[in-house]
Formats: C-alpha cells, structure tokens, sequence
C-alpha cells in the first residue's frame, strides 16, 4: 500500500495541477469561528503571461461588492502577491485579465516553460478572506513538473495582511507538538508517520521562523501550514492543518 503511494504521487502530479498578515478568525475561547454571509461575490480572473516561449496563467480571486464596500485595495493585494510570487521565475511582464479557464496542459504549446495553478477559498466572511494557491510548473527541458502552493490572508476590514505568526508562537515547544501529532495533522499520507520530521529533521524548527516561505491559510476549525521544500516524489509540499484548541497553548 505505502508503495503505491509515491507512484500515485508521481501520477498525478504529471498530470494534474495540486487541487500571509493581524488577525485569524475570531473565536471565542477554543470555539471555531461562524462564518457570517460575506458581503461580496467572488469573479475569477487570470494573472497570465503568453510567448512563445512561456506560458502563466494563475487563477486569482477578485472580490465584487454586493453594497458599498470597496475591495479595490484588497483585489490589488492578491493580484500583487500573485506577481510577487510568480517574479521567481523572472519571465516578464504579468497581466491581469478576465479570463477563468485552467490552462489545458495537453494542448500548451510552448517552448520552455509552463505554469498553471487556481485557489481556493478556506475562509471567508464579511471581516476576512483566507485563500490558498495551487498549481504545477513545468520547463521541458527538466525530469519532471513542480507542484506548488502558496497563500494569502487578508482583513478585509482593514485591507491588511493576516500573519499567523504574529498570533501563535512557532517555538520550540511548538516543534515539539508538531512531531507528536504530525500524522493526525498532516493532510497527506506518507510512507512512515513521521515522515515530514525525518526528513527536515533538525531544520524543521527553521520551516517556521519569520523569513522563510512557509505559508499559512485559516479554515473555520483549523490552522493551515504550507510546508515547502519536500521532494518530487512526495508532492514538494505538504498542507498541514492544526485545530485550533491545539494551537490555544501557543497564542501570543
């Protein structure tokens, strides 16, 4: 069974894409927060960049109001941290468009690189949004394709970023924590239960300091935490989930 687990990893990561910061969702005491009905509808719409060379396309979500609010701020945010992001590959001038369809990998046509990536949503209400990004990238040239995932919180109140870590304490007590309950935490199954410990073994505690790219996300009941860094083979990126009442020991 663990044998076919790495090779379903390496299946489907050919050939499908992967389906930060001052306040979390409100709760009260260790109680999941009430998402109310957000205020807003939600269009999809495409970062892309299209040469001959090069093809991006990354969904993003774009906030229109159903009243007075205005989400121009906040719509320039994730478009930004889109950029930001996608910059790595340093490939030239991103835009904006109307567009909502994924990228058909089977028919891209392109000479050097690829990427193709959507969101979803984990948390929205009329005080905050919590929106993760997922995708693969590909340069021909290479082995084999690159899943990723990064995200992006924001009070849309305020129209600042949400940081968990300015929340919860990523100490080593935490680290601690983590490698106890790392298999009933972790969103994916690995070939041994402790198999994300092993393999950052004494630079775990380092995947949650301040200027790393680890990212996190917030869910009505949980605490998401983007681990990057992991091998092809077992997905390149783990999405970890902690319940809040675990995380209370560790508020600031």
């Amino acid at each position: 069974m663990k044998g076919k687990l790495l090779a379903i990893f390496l299946v489907v990561t050919l050939f499908t894409a992967c389906a930060r910061n001052t306040a979390a969702p409100q709760t009260e005491g260790d109680s999941p927060p009430n998402p109310a009905i957000a205020a807003y509808t939600v269009e999809s719409k495409t970062v892309s960049l299209v040469t001959q060379a090069d093809i991006i396309k990354l969904l993003i979500p774009q906030l229109s109001s159903k009243g007075d609010t205005d989400f121009t701020n906040v719509n320039q945010m994730i478009y930004e941290e889109a950029v930001s992001y996608l910059a790595q590959f340093d490939k030239g001038d991103l835009s904006l468009s109307n567009e909502s369809e994924k990228m058909d990998w089977k028919n891209a046509a392109y000479e050097d690189f690829a990427l193709s990536g959507e969101y979803e949503i984990k948390y929205s209400d009329d005080a905050m949004l919590s929106v993760v990004f997922v995708g693969l990238w590909n340069v021909k040239s290479a082995p084999h394709p690159n899943n990723f995932s990064f995200s992006i919180n924001i009070d849309l109140q305020t129209a600042q970023r949400i940081d968990a870590r300015t929340m919860y304490r990523f100490d080593e007590a935490f680290v601690e924590q983590f490698r106890a309950n790392e298999e009933s935490w972790t969103l994916q199954e690995y070939p041994s239960a402790n198999f994300i410990s092993e393999y950052f073994g004494a630079q775990l505690a380092d995947m949650f300091a301040v200027d790393k790219d680890t990212y996190y996300y917030f869910t009505e009941s949980k605490l998401g935490i983007i681990l990057a860094g992991l091998p092809f083979a077992a997905g390149d990126y783990c999405p970890v989930e902690i319940p809040y009442e675990d995380m209370a020991q560790f508020k600031k």
